[in-house]
């Protein structure tokens, strides 16, 4: 039996369940819409039943090609900062240059309550990255402070240029 302790973040919880009924629902919807046009287009483009299946279909194929494309496009393009506080820095910053290839900034902080000075690792990444440096933090330092954050922009060598707007 592990000693690891489970607990359950409830409110996550509800949250990720909100989201998936609330896509159930749009997707009901969006085959509702789709379903009480069929009698009109059928007579509009004389389709036969498989066809009226195709048009059905497309909804449901569109769906998936673009859950397919917004994830991968996140993982290239969704950028994340995360800040390491922990007593192996050095092991970590190693870590992330040999698994992920990104490099990482050391930050001096000093704790505002023990006043102990510490090293912070900060690194930016993509999605991907992230899951990589996370479940390698955890083995290096079980006990590490880990802060993810979005990142709106990240520009500088290994990461895209978005372009600049005049």
């Amino acid at each position: 039996m592990s000693d690891m302790k489970s607990t359950i973040n409830f409110g996550y919880l509800i949250f990720l369940s909100v989201v998936a009924a609330l896509g159930g629902f749009l997707f009901g919807y969006d085959t509702a819409v789709i379903s009480g046009t069929i009698a009109q287009v059928t007579q509009l483009f004389q389709l036969d039943t498989l066809q009226q299946g195709w048009y059905v279909g497309c909804a449901l194929i569109g769906s998936i090609v673009g859950v397919l494309f917004a994830g991968i496009l996140s993982d290239k393009l969704g950028r994340k900062m995360t800040m390491i506080i922990s007593h192996y820095p050095e092991q970590i910053a190693q870590m992330i240059a040999q698994k992920v290839g990104r490099g990482a900034t050391f930050l001096w902080a000093e704790g505002s309550y023990t006043h102990n000075h510490k090293k912070i690792v900060l690194c930016a990444c993509n999605n991907k990255e992230l899951y990589i440096i996370r479940k390698n933090v955890l083995l290096i330092d079980p006990e590490a402070f880990v802060v993810i954050m979005d990142s709106n922009e990240v520009l500088g060598e290994g990461f895209i240029e978005p372009g600049v707007v005049n």
